[in-house]
């Protein structure tokens, strides 16, 4: 597929539309306005598997004692977000803006009612949800189980202009790129037990698929 910025827009649209090349990030905070739809060019990708040990080195031994703690999950994604109109360079704008929302906590209010009309006075916000999203782009990244979004959490979240795309402006200090680059980092929570497990028969993969499908 062509450079978005060389893509004419009903090209566009029907590459998008035939191939599903639509990253989605939901967010397991917000209750309104919690999804992002966006159409997506995918220009680098790479998944990290760290394997996590607790080491100890003991007198007149060569090797540490090791003792295995857990394996990490960690997907770093780049990818160029085309504006076809004026509208969709404002929606893509916009949608990246309501992710960086994405990477905040939620809080509950804390207070007490006073007065004959029981009215709320709060003293303070606590802290009630951590900032978990799901993420959706393709068969490259989702959930196993259910073959939805991939949770986790959003290490990074970088977006810019392609200012060799150009701008459209909608009036004086009013401008819209035509392609923005967005990259992430993005931590994977497993949600099925990995591993090998041992039966009758030998050993076998526990998981239906393998971690990266």
């Amino acid at each position: 597929m062509a450079h978005p910025t060389t893509t004419s827009f009903s090209t566009l649209n029907n590459y998008i539309s035939k191939n599903g090349a639509e990253l989605v990030i939901t967010s397991m905070v917000a209750s309104t306005n919690n999804e992002v739809k966006l159409p997506a060019f995918l220009t680098e990708m790479g998944q990290s598997f760290s394997s996590n040990w607790n080491t100890e080195d003991v007198y007149g031994r060569n090797d540490p004692i090791a003792t295995f703690q857990n394996t990490t999950r960690t997907i770093s994604l780049g990818l160029e977000i085309p504006a076809g109109t004026l509208a969709d360079a404002k929606k893509n704008l916009e949608a990246c803006a309501r992710i960086t929302t994405f990477l905040y906590p939620g809080y509950n209010e804390v207070g007490y009612t006073a007065g004959d009309e029981k009215e709320f006075i709060k003293t303070a916000n606590v802290l009630s949800k951590a900032p978990l999203v799901k993420i959706k782009f393709g068969n490259l990244i989702r959930s196993m189980k259910t073959g939805g979004g991939l949770l986790g959490w959003l290490g990074s979240f970088d977006f810019s202009p392609v200012l060799d795309a150009g701008m459209y402006i909608a009036g004086e200090g009013q401008f819209y790129p035509k392609v923005i680059s967005i990259s992430f980092s993005f931590n994977v929570l497993h949600q099925d037990e990995l591993g090998h497990e041992k039966s009758a028969s030998g050993s076998k993969w526990r998981a239906s698929r393998l971690p990266w499908d």
